[in-house]
Parts: structure tokens; sequence; C-alpha cells
């Protein structure tokens, strides 16, 4: 198994869009935030966007995210976290 940054292989990621377009959950759809801005992630945050290949070039996971500033405290968590 190998890890690459999503943008290290263009040439996966047909086969990530194929894989990992369709199983995401129905309500992500309607969400008007994640809508709008779900497309740019691996524009605007590329390393975060990660890939777990096999030694045939097969997608076995992958994962994605945006970085966020933290402090480590609760009261600066971003809003709607107030209660963790």
């Amino acid at each position: 198994m190998r890890t690459f940054v999503f943008a290290e292989r263009p040439d996966l990621h047909r086969q990530a869009d194929e894989i990992f377009g369709s199983d995401w959950p129905e309500f992500i759809f309607h969400d008007p935030v994640a809508g709008r801005y779900l497309e740019r992630v691996r524009e605007y945050f590329p390393e975060p966007q990660l890939l777990l290949v096999d030694g045939d070039d097969r997608i076995v996971a992958g994962g994605w995210g945006v970085p966020v500033r933290w402090n480590g405290s609760v009261e600066d968590l971003p809003g709607g976290y107030d209660d963790v």
C-alpha cells in the first residue's frame, strides 16, 4: 500500500470520482454550504486530500479534509460545538 496526495496522481482522478462520487450520503446533495464549496476542496486544499493505493494502482481508501486553525480550547472551536 502506498499513500499519495490526490494532486500527485492525476491518473487516478477518474477512478477516485467513480469510487467516491456515488457513495456520499444523500443529505450532502441538499446542503447549500457543501454544494457551494465541495468541488473547490481539492483546488484550495490539495495537501489533505489523500489516496491509499494498492500495488495495482487501485484506490482502496481516500481521505478528504480542510485545515482548521484551533488553539485546543473549547472556546476556540468554530460555532456549533459549544456543548462539546
